[in-house]
């Protein structure tokens, strides 16, 4: 070949590939048309704004195909820092893929999506309303929608016949919904993936609450796992905040749901609920984190058994277990929070593991007779069961928190109880001794009338008689110690008022005491009668005591 001819050829060549993104561009597309040519496995739709992509795509290291809608890798981010899963808003045929290459997306007769391929009709990709007419087209919107809808003769839009956004997969973008529509029944509701590998429908579920509440819920196979309280003053009570975007709780008789719209200039932005159930945003952050590690508001308890104290964790470790495991049989509908949950429940697991390393899905679990050996040439990651007394998750420091505040409530209210019972009985015995130095003036006041009181006793007053003679007060203290505590030895006798004692008083004068009888019908009337007659009473034979 002469250089000439080498010359063109290379000059030929460097044309057809500078013009080859040319003709690429020109080929794009945003919309199918009933009747044409289908979307073939390695053909793709791009949105007019060039932010979304609808094509076929496979993970790694699988020959299965989904159908998807992804975000073009913008300019800000580049590929090997965003992986297929983190540009991956919507799956079409999540649980049902493609086993090669030859599917292809049409419109069929009826004008409902379908995915065909080689060995025939694989799925309706939704239910989709049929088309009264031969004119439908399916376009993939600006904002990642993807949307199916009957034209009129002159190309404008006659109705919606189905639309992507109203049957999300894990991904909610700004402008979908997710809550109830009461009229119709359905429920729009984000399912995690299986796991970041698997597109197929994993174990977590957020959408509106059923009972009708304006809140958000989280389920773990059907059970409440987490929440996000209730809507109230732009906000839901267990988000401390809401993360970027302008949220919006809609409620009325038809429907309830919550949407969110951003800056018309971000368009990379979506919040995704994860295969362990948390829900991210791209570059945000998160919540619905109920692991042991972390507790956020909302989480929901879970019920372990007795042998999995507070004190357990598992950590992430590289190597393999010296010994055999229990593989479950429904490994590839199981996820590797799944199998925690299953080692969780059993309390002789001490480690699990994803049965596929490449897919993480799959599991099995070891019991406490084998053991963990770490290996840097093990590609496998293995959760290893860890006690540490010194580890608390926020929920014990919770608990410690709440029962030192219940210790200083028992201690003020014992405290206030003592206290409260010391005032009482001292109270009590100064009322009492109020009682019977009251009794006691009551008593001198009234035989006042009769004498005075001499000594430590006051004078009788100047009412008597001139003729009256003095009355002296004893204290019953006294008068016991005179008579030797009335004891049988000083009785004289016994009268009608009752026992008679001898008495001898401090200066060694005697007396004679009269004490009231309980059996006597005789009282304080007779006692003060008795009282006046001797102070008035005056006889020669009578010696004054």
């Amino acid at each position: 070949m002469s250089i000439e001819t080498r010359i063109l050829v290379l000059v030929t060549l460097s044309c057809c590939l500078f013009l080859l993104p040319v003709a690429y561009a020109e080929t794009e597309r945003d919309t199918i048309l009933r009747g044409q040519q289908p979307l073939r496995d390695w053909e793709s739709l791009s949105s007019a704004n060039k932010v979304f992509r609808l094509k076929f795509f496979s993970p790694s290291s699988s020959n299965s195909r989904y159908l998807g809608i992804c975000y073009n890798t913008p300019p800000d981010y580049g590929e090997a820092n965003l992986p297929l899963y983190d540009r991956t808003v919507w799956v079409a045929n999540r649980d049902n893929p493609v086993a090669d290459a030859s599917g292809s997306l049409m419109i069929d007769t009826d004008g409902k999506l379908k995915i065909t391929y080689s060995r025939g009709d694989v799925t309706s990709v939704f239910n989709s309303v049929p088309a009264a007419s031969t004119n439908a087209s399916a376009t993939l919107l600006n904002n990642g929608n993807f949307v199916l809808r009957e034209l009129n003769p002159d190309g404008s839009v006659k109705r919606t016949l189905w639309q992507s956004f109203d049957y999300p997969t894990d991904t909610i973008l700004p402008g979908m919904r997710m809550g109830i529509n009461f009229k119709t029944g359905h429920r729009w509701s984000l399912t995690c993936w299986m796991s970041k590998e698997v597109p197929s429908s994993g174990s977590f579920t957020i959408g509106g609450d059923p009972n009708g509440a304006n809140q958000l819920i989280i389920w773990y196979q059907g059970n409440m796992y987490w929440t996000t309280g209730v809507w109230e003053n732009g906000r839901f009570a267990n988000l401390a905040k809401l993360l970027d975007g302008d949220f919006s709780f809609i409620s009325n008789e038809n429907e309830k749901y919550l949407t969110y719209s951003v800056n018309e200039n971000i368009s990379f932005l979506y919040y995704r609920i994860d295969p362990a159930g948390i829900v991210m945003g791209i570059v945000l952050g998160s919540f619905g984190d109920c692991s042991l590690s972390k507790q956020d508001e909302g989480c929901v308890k879970k019920t372990l058994p007795e042998c999995r104290k507070p004190d357990y964790w598992f950590e992430s470790r590289v190597g393999y277990m010296l010994g055999d495991g229990y593989i479950f049989g429904e490994s590839h509908n199981l996820s590797i929070f799944d199998c925690q949950d299953k080692c969780e429940q059993n309390c002789s697991c001490v480690a699990y593991a994803s049965r596929t390393t490449q897919y993480g899905t799959g599991c099995e679990i070891w019991s406490k007779e084998t053991n963990f050996y770490a290996s840097g040439y093990a590609d496998r990651e293995i959760y290893v069961l860890k006690r540490d007394t010194g580890r608390e998750s926020t929920n014990d420091r919770e608990k410690q928190r709440r029962a030192a505040r219940h210790w200083w409530i028992w201690l003020i209210t014992a405290v206030g109880g003592i206290i409260l019972l010391a005032f009482s009985i001292v109270c009590y015995f100064v009322q009492r001794n109020l009682r019977a130095n009251e009794k006691t003036r009551t008593l001198q006041n009234e035989l006042e009338d009769t004498g005075t009181t001499s000594g430590k006793n006051s004078q009788l007053s100047d009412k008597m008689d001139d003729k009256m003679s003095q009355v002296t007060f004893f204290s019953f203290e006294s008068i016991a110690m005179a008579t030797n505590n009335f004891s049988d030895a000083n009785k004289l006798g016994e009268g009608g008022f009752g026992p008679v004692y001898k008495g001898e008083l401090p200066g060694g004068q005697e007396i004679a005491i009269k004490r009231l009888s309980r059996s006597s019908g005789q009282g304080l009337a007779e006692f003060k009668n008795e009282i006046q007659l001797i102070a008035k009473l005056q006889h020669t034979n009578l010696v004054r005591l």
